[in-house]
């Protein structure tokens, strides 16, 4: 076959979804002369946009004979192996947030270490885990940060997978290694942090007698604590009072009283805790409450809670939530007796029952 008479035109095309295909560059046209021909084409005008090319080669003339190939078309960033950050997951963990000692309502995660190994800084990305995003505000040369994705509930030897800027806001060195997969462990529940005392107005107290009062002042409110309360904290708009077990050695960890005041907030109900129900109305002392109960859940806990929420005249939302935290008696190699619900409950209506304005 004579192909000495190969006359043909290449193009590039492209496509966006499923617009009508565009011509980018060509024809150009190529006659046989035993050499070949390099072409280096700038598509920064199509940056951002997702797009499929498509390498079109069209005869010139009569079809017979010709025999037109595209050799190694590859798309490249001038100078990306000198100048751009490489932004790599480095590790994977699942861990409590403090990981250190337990706090109350602690949220069991997966916390995740990226570093740029590149040479060059990289501005801010999003580091992907399931549906969940976190942002990193920048990543200097050598240097490594860790986002926390709450929420991760897993068996050890689960496999997941992390993407490192999963959109493409950074132009890399090495694109290809933003991706990490592997098993991870579910590590042994830590201990409780030791209980301080914090600088707080009121000074918080020692373990109370019976009928000493907590008192908030400005928002106008008071309740009288139970024999061997302790107030933990205490501002204008939260508080913590620690409220003694009925029974030691079952798996009750503690229950406590949290106490919070928002202005403005509405509906007045407690939002930040799990599994919160439908409100009931009750009136206490001829005091109007949203009354909530709700459980929630980290690796091996459990929180049951109740929740009052009452606003002021001033349109202050003040709620009081008695949290009952459990620990899953599979925990332990020796599991402990459960803890009697019941009985460990019955000081919430003890204590809304003294819930009353202070004036």
């Amino acid at each position: 076959m004579d192909i000495t008479n190969c006359y043909v035109a290449f193009r590039l095309d492209y496509q966006t979804g499923t617009d009508p295909i565009k011509t980018y560059w060509g024809p150009f046209l190529e006659r046989y002369e035993g050499q070949y021909f390099s072409v280096d084409v700038d598509l920064s005008q199509l940056a951002g946009k997702d797009i499929k090319f498509i390498l079109t080669v069209l005869s010139a003339g009569v079809a017979t004979g010709d025999r037109a190939l595209w050799v190694g078309p590859i798309i490249y960033r001038p100078g990306s192996s000198a100048v751009l950050p490489d932004l790599t997951i480095t590790e994977i963990k699942a861990e409590y947030q403090n990981p250190s000692c337990l706090l109350p309502g602690d949220p069991f995660g997966l916390r995740v270490w990226v570093a740029n190994s590149g040479q060059a800084a990289a501005s801010s990305f999003n580091v992907k885990f399931g549906d969940a995003q976190q942002t990193i505000n920048g990543l200097a040369v050598g240097e490594t940060k860790a986002v926390f994705f709450s929420g991760f509930s897993s068996q050890t030897g689960t496999a997941v997978t992390v993407v490192v800027d999963p959109n493409g806001a950074i132009a890399e060195s090495n694109e290809q290694n933003n991706s990490r997969s592997e098993q991870v462990a579910v590590p042994t529940q830590p201990l409780p942090c030791a209980t301080t005392t914090p600088t707080a107005t009121p000074t918080p107290t020692a373990a109370t007698s019976s009928g000493s009062i907590y008192q908030n002042t400005k928002y106008n409110f008071k309740f009288t604590l139970p024999t061997g309360a302790t107030i933990v904290s205490q501002s204008d708009t939260t508080g913590r009072v620690n409220l003694p077990l009925i029974t030691a050695g079952t798996n009750l960890l503690e229950k406590y009283i949290q106490i919070s005041v928002t202005e403005g907030k509405s509906p007045c109900q407690v939002t930040d805790l799990e599994g919160a129900g439908t409100p009931e109305n009750v009136t206490i002392n001829n005091i109007q409450f949203a009354k909530q109960t709700g459980q929630g859940a980290a690796a091996g806990n459990r929180y049951d809670w109740t929740g009052y929420s009452t606003t002021t005249s001033t349109n202050a939302c003040i709620s009081l939530v008695f949290i009952l935290h459990s620990a899953n008696p599979g925990n332990y190699s020796t599991p402990p007796p459960l803890f009697d619900m019941a009985a460990e409950s019955a000081v919430i209506n003890t204590v809304m029952n003294t819930y009353n304005k202070i004036t």
